[in-house]
């Protein structure tokens, strides 16, 4: 669970995605613009995460 949050949550914020760089490029919108509106709403999407792999470990949520 902690893979896929971390998975996740970086694949809308790591340039490395060509269809992410692309959107953004016809959209006209710099990367330095989108990393300063997303990093506040990335920082509370982690704490909810980890939050939530906190109470899946707490009650043995899983297969393991």
């Amino acid at each position: 669970m902690a893979y896929q949050l971390g998975n996740g949550l970086t694949n809308v914020f790591i340039p490395t995605q060509g269809y992410f760089m692309a959107a953004l490029g016809i959209l006209g919108i710099p990367w330095s613009k989108w990393v300063r509106w997303l990093l506040p709403l990335l920082l509370i999407w982690i704490a909810i995460g980890c939050g939530a792999v906190l109470i899946a470990q707490a009650i043995h949520w899983g297969p393991f």
